[in-house]
């Protein structure tokens, strides 16, 4: 007789295999590797697609570090000249300064911004005592900066 494996429900969450077990019960697509969570989220756009954005879930100092990748500053380089992208730096510092729950990033990892570089939206949260519903909330927080910033920003 084959013993079958029960599939226990994420109540408290407090390490990243924890993470990735809580993000399928809430329907996410989640892998544990060794940097983190891999997941991502999908924004529906006006004509009926969508477009995917992977995200990257890591620990750091007791919190979990939420990074969404939006786009690559050459896709930006592809939709805005030099001076769109100059204005389009000042918009998103503006952004940062604003009360929100998540921020703005660039993900430059040899200090010279290239093409490459990768803009990401970012939020934390404390880990230790943290709910399924905390995370939900923390995904859900992170599709809604998504679906303001990238329509209007972001083509």
């Amino acid at each position: 007789m084959a013993e079958t494996m029960e599939v226990t429900e994420i109540t408290r969450i407090s390490t990243l295999a924890e993470v990735q077990q809580a993000l399928r019960q809430l329907g996410y697509h989640a892998k544990l590797t060794d940097d983190g969570v891999m997941t991502g989220v999908s924004l529906a756009e006006e004509d009926g697609s969508s477009r995917d954005f992977p995200m990257l879930i890591t620990e750091e100092q007791e919190s979990l570090e939420f990074n969404c990748q939006v786009c690559t500053i050459g896709d930006l380089e592809k939709d805005h000249n030099e001076n769109a992208l100059g204005v389009l730096a000042w918009v998103f510092l503006a952004l940062n300064t604003e009360v929100q729950p998540w921020a703005i990033g660039l993900i430059n990892p040899d200090g010279v911004l290239d093409s490459t570089d990768t803009v990401v939206l970012t939020d934390s949260v404390p880990l230790g005592d943290l709910s399924i519903e905390e995370l939900e909330s923390a995904m859900t927080t992170l599709l809604r900066a998504l679906a303001n910033v990238v329509p209007t920003f972001i083509n």
